[in-house]
């Protein structure tokens, strides 16, 4: 890493509680940066609505996209990490996932090769649970249809209560 890049990360990090819109700028500059830096010229990068996941690499379109809510709640050096995550996937090819040659990429371009996060950048909407009190889980979205596997009854959903 140059001091002009040093510099540029640590400027970023004083700017954590930046507004919104000028945050998510602040990541697509730093992608465009690391994109050109790997001479990945034909690839884009884009934000998308995810919630759970961080970062995709989708070879079709050569687009590499990442969680908007992520972009804003996590720190910098993850959301380069998370970045440098899909190049190195977008360097070595839709064949590979996470295997052994992915990760010695992921390593040489300066990413920690750690295939999942463990962020929580936003919260879960419902609270699914069996009404006979087999479980209850956090999920994003209500889906109709659903049984438990335990006793067969229908699950329900109810809002997750909020912290604030």
């Amino acid at each position: 890493m140059t001091v002009i890049q040093a510099n540029a990360d640590e400027e970023l990090n004083k700017q954590q509680q930046k507004a919104p819109r000028r945050r998510l700028q602040d990541v697509m500059d730093l992608a465009h940066r690391l994109l050109a830096e790997h001479e990945l010229q034909n690839w884009r990068i884009s934000f998308d609505h995810a919630r759970r996941r961080a970062g995709l690499c989708n070879f079709s379109t050569k687009t590499i996209s990442l969680s908007r809510h992520y972009a804003r709640e996590a720190t910098f050096e993850h959301i380069k990490d998370t970045i440098l995550h899909e190049i190195a996937h977008a360097l070595v090819g839709p064949s590979h996932g996470h295997n052994a040659i992915w990760r010695r990429k992921a390593r040489e371009i300066g990413c920690s090769a750690m295939r999942c996060h463990n962020l929580t950048f936003t919260k879960a909407r419902w609270i699914m649970t069996c009404p006979n009190g087999c479980f209850a889980v956090e999920r994003y979205r209500r889906k109709s249809g659903l049984i438990c596997s335990s006793c067969k009854h229908n699950v329900e959903f109810a809002p997750a209560q909020d912290d604030a």
